[in-house]
């Protein structure tokens, strides 16, 4: 079974990844911030118990994400997706109005 490592897996494209490569066989480590408010990828985990495994990761807390790796050190994964965003650390928000340059990149 093909294996794929996904962030930002409980919405948007992400989570279409998700849902179409878990109905086509596949397992899936999906990583979201607050598991327990990804409704929509819990009930594929729920679909799929030996296919969808979710993981809780902000892809700025790198022991957390140091650990994550360690827990998965004997896993084959075929496919990395970072699909993951990075929120602006000073609102602490997401902000539909944000701009790159909103973020100190030009």
């Amino acid at each position: 079974m093909p294996t794929l490592f996904i962030t930002g897996g409980n919405r948007g494209i992400g989570f279409g990844v998700v849902r179409i490569l878990a109905k086509n066989g596949w397992k899936i480590h999906a990583t979201c911030r607050w598991p327990a408010q990804a409704d929509s990828l819990n009930e594929l985990a729920r679909i799929y118990p030996d296919r969808v495994v979710i993981h809780q990761l902000e892809l700025q807390d790198f022991p957390r994400i140091q650990r994550l790796g360690e827990a998965l050190r004997s896993e084959s994964i075929d496919v990395l997706l970072n699909n993951a965003g990075v929120m602006n650390t000073a609102q602490q928000r997401y902000d539909p109005a944000l701009t790159i340059q909103d973020f100190g990149h030009t």
